[in-house]
């Protein structure tokens, strides 16, 4: 009777590690399924090869479900936050992608992918721009 309680015991601890992990299986297998090739990973972070000359790098906290997604181009070395791009194009296109949830970046990637790698001169000075935006400084009344 005592084995089958460690048993169980065992397995509702596994659960609990397999949620936390969650985040990055879910991420995993959605890259997968849009030609995404694992190319490393350790306990913070991953990169998946994606088409040629470009890659997805997720650096996920060590105790917290927060992620971020960035969107690496190995021709120019240029480094693109998924959630700014998707405001980005939003703009430009004027289409709505929702919150930058794992799986709207994903569907991102899959319905913006032919402009996103074909034609970064696009979408880099909006980028660039929406990047160094400085907000006005409040008027001092005196």
């Amino acid at each position: 009777m005592a084995f089958s309680f460690f048993k169980k015991f065992r397995a509702s601890s596994s659960d609990k590690a397999f949620d936390k992990a969650t985040p990055f299986v879910d991420l995993r297998s959605r890259l997968f399924d849009i030609g995404g090739v694992l190319m490393h990973r350790d306990e913070t972070h991953a990169r998946f090869a994606l088409t040629k000359g470009w890659s997805v790098e997720v650096t996920f906290e060590r105790y917290d479900p927060d992620f971020s997604i960035s969107l690496l181009n190995h021709d120019s070395g240029e480094r693109y936050a998924m959630w700014i791009l998707m405001q980005v194009f939003e703009r430009l296109l004027n289409k709505r992608y929702g919150p930058a949830t794992i799986q709207n970046q994903v569907e991102f990637l899959k319905n913006e992918g032919p402009l996103l790698f074909g034609n970064p001169a696009f979408y880099a000075a909006a980028y660039q721009a929406r990047v160094t935006y400085v907000p006005p400084l409040p008027i001092r009344q005196n």
